[in-house]
Parts: structure tokens; C-alpha cells; sequence
């Protein structure tokens, strides 16, 4: 039987390993690094030793992250850059923020988590601060993978509302950009951003382009930029009560038809629920229920209509193609359907007492 060869594992494959540090409890800990062949799984491994004596100048995990931050703010959302400042300064201040990359453990990496855990922080903000670290070390350390246990994700029980809770909620706010803001959340399956960035202008007739989205930047001041995903770039068919909704907004007709920014829509639907004896539940869950509602005009509509992105399947993503003129005739369809059971319920239910908290 001949010898099997060292590193050589079951797959063919071969294993090159380089040793790392040494824990507090003396043992040793390695790096692994796997190719098809010895010459390339060694060369993974001296870029990977390489890159940990690259940094030549004491440049510590906080200086790291805000150089990274600095770096990539040309590149991404305003938002994204507002909040990764703020998890700069919450979660990487401190022992660990000091540390110096060069010497940077998988061990204090895992500590650092395991503290952020231990602080009874959601498991999805541990997820984030910790892909904003990997992040930067990517960047300044592209040999250092970091290996750690994250916090098990939570599952999360969302209420979808139903067209009786939606049209019962906008009766009974006073606030008509907010009751308008419901319904393109609702009907036209629109995110927060796209709808404080919708203009009179993007209305022709019966459609609505949406190309853009309001986000805040780091002054918390209001910024437009391009819509989530390519995707979210589409066009939709309005019903008529919809567009009399819009039309019914105190004048100049110019400009942003909701003329405020997220979080302040966001705060305001907080409250107009918490004064109805509604179930709670999220602005962004109206987008949930118009998804319910196309969901019987099959999937690729309901994508093209809410924006977004196809699914992952090459077919689908490939090969299946919309019609422009069905998909034209789906979205009359869709706003018809819309138009149908808001007149339905407005006309049933005009007189219906509100029931509010008391």
C-alpha cells in the first residue's frame, strides 16, 4: 500500500500549515491553507505570512477601521457610512480597539465578540460590527482570515397587516402625507427611501418612475442617492385612489410629494399605530403585504414590480424573460385589482367607527 504523502487530504487536495500563535493555555495554533496543488498551497501560505509583516507602522484596530471608513465613504451610502462611525466609536474603543494588527489573534478576536455578546447586544448588530472588522483587515491584512464563533441568528416573527388594518390606519391619522406615504408603502410595495425621494415629476398619468432613494447623511441631513439594487429601478401602475390620495396633498403640487426624510415617516407611523389598537408592526412590513397580494401574479412580476433583485436560479435569471407589453398589461392588472378592494373597503366601511386607545 503505498505511503500517503503529508498534507495530502482525502480529496487530493493539499494542506500547507503555518503556524499562528500560542494561547494562554500553551497551545500552539496554526493557519491552514488548501489548494489543488503543494506549489499553490505554499504560496498561500507566504502570502499569508507576507501580508502579517506588511504593516511596518503601529496602526491599531480603531485606526484601522476609521482609515477603512475613510477609504470606502466615496463608494458607499451616506447611511452606511453614518452607521459605521457609530459602530467605530460603540464597539471598537477600548483593549481591543488598541490592539496593534501585526499581532492581531484569532483568540482576541473571539474575545471581543464573546463581550459584545455578553452585553446583550441583538446577534445581528454583533454580525455587523464583526463584517465591518473583517472588512478593514481585508483591506490592510488580505491574508488574515479570521476563524470565530458569532452568535446564533434569531428568528424573528414579523406581522404582516392585512387591507383592513391598513385602511383602518389611515383613517385614523390626520397626517395626509402619512396616509399617502401607506398606501405607495402598501399598494406600490415601496421602501421608506423611495417614497421621501418620489416627486410630482416621476409621475406620468396612471405611472410612477422610481430611480432614486432619500437617505440621511452623517449630519443626519438628507441625501438622494441611487435606489437599493439595480433591480429597484422600475416603473408601476398606480390606482386611481392612490393617485387622488396624491393628488389631495396641500399644495404647491412641486418638488417631493412626502416631504420629509425616513426616520421622521418612520416616527410618525410609530405613533399613529400606537394610538389605534392595531398589532404592531413595521412601516417596511406594508411592502410585505403588497408582496402577499402579487404573489398570485407570479414571481417574476411581483420582482419587477416591487424591485427586487431575481432569484438565484440561472433559468430564471438567464433564460425567463418578461414581455414588455405583459408586463405592461400585469401591472394594469395589479392596480386594477388594488383599486377594486380599496374602493370596496372605503365604500364599506366610510362610516365605521375607529376603535383608538384609550
Amino acid at each position: 500500500m503505498p505511503r500517503k504523502k503529508k498534507g495530502v487530504l482525502p480529496s487530493g487536495s493539499v494542506r500547507v500549515q503555518v503556524y499562528d500563535y500560542t494561547d494562554d493555555s500553551g497551545k500552539r495554533h496554526y493557519q491552514s491553507f488548501t489548494a489543488a496543488t503543494r506549489a499553490e498551497a505554499q504560496a498561500l501560505a507566504e502570502d499569508w505570512k507576507r501580508s502579517r509583516m506588511t504593516l511596518k507602522e503601529n496602526l491599531t484596530v480603531s485606526t484601522a477601521i476609521a482609515r477603512y471608513i475613510e477609504l470606502k465613504a466615496a463608494v458607499l451610502s451616506p447611511s452606511t457610512v453614518r452607521n459605521y462611525k457609530v459602530y467605530a466609536r460603540q464597539y471598537f474603543s477600548g483593549s481591543f480597539g488598541a490592539k496593534d494588527l501585526r499581532g492581531l489573534q484569532n483568540a482576541d478576536i473571539q474575545l471581543w465578540v464573546s463581550d459584545l455578546t455578553g452585553h446583550n447586544l441583538r446577534p445581528k448588530t454583533v454580525r455587523n460590527a464583526y463584517g465591518l472588522l473583517t472588512a478593514a483587515l481585508a483591506l490592510f491584512l488580505p491574508g488574515f482570515r479570521p476563524s470565530v464563533t458569532l452568535p446564533a441568528k434569531m428568528r424573528t416573527e414579523f406581522y404582516c397587516p392585512s387591507l383592513d388594518d391598513i385602511m383602518t390606519l389611515c383613517r385614523s391619522t390626520p397626517d395626509p402625507y402619512l396616509r399617502c406615504a401607506i398606501l405607495l408603502g402598501s399598494v406600490g410595495a415601496m421602501r421608506r427611501g423611495e417614497i421621501c425621494a418620489l416627486e410630482y415629476s416621476d409621475i406620468r398619468g396612471d405611472t410612477v418612475t422610481i430611480d432614486k432613494a432619500v437617505v440621511l447623511g452623517e449630519n443626519r441631513d438628507v441625501q438622494l442617492k441611487a435606489p437599493k439594487t439595480y433591480a429597484s429601478y422600475r416603473t408601476i401602475t398606480l390606482p386611481p385612489y392612490v393617485l387622488a390620495a396624491i393628488d389631495a396633498l396641500p399644495l404647491p403640487h412641486e418638488g417631493r410629494i412626502i416631504p420629509i426624510n425616513p426616520d421622521t415617516l418612520h416616527s410618525r407611523f410609530v405613533r399613529a399605530i400606537e394610538k389605534t389598537e392595531l398589532p404592531r408592526f413595521r412601516f417596511h412590513d406594508l411592502r410585505h403585504f403588497g408582496a402577499s397580494i402579487l404573489a398570485s401574479y407570479g414571481d417574476r412580476y411581483v420582482e419587477a414590480y416591487g424591485g427586487w433583485e431575481p432569484g438565484s436560479d440561472v433559468m430564471k435569471k438567464n433564460y425567463q424573460t418578461l414581455i414588455g407589453a405583459e408586463v405592461d398589461r400585469v401591472k394594469k392588472e395589479i392596480a386594477a385589482m388594488f383599486e377594486e378592494r380599496l374602493s370596496t373597503y372605503a365604500t364599506r366601511d366610510a362610516t365605521r367607527p375607529i376603535k383608538l386607545r384609550a
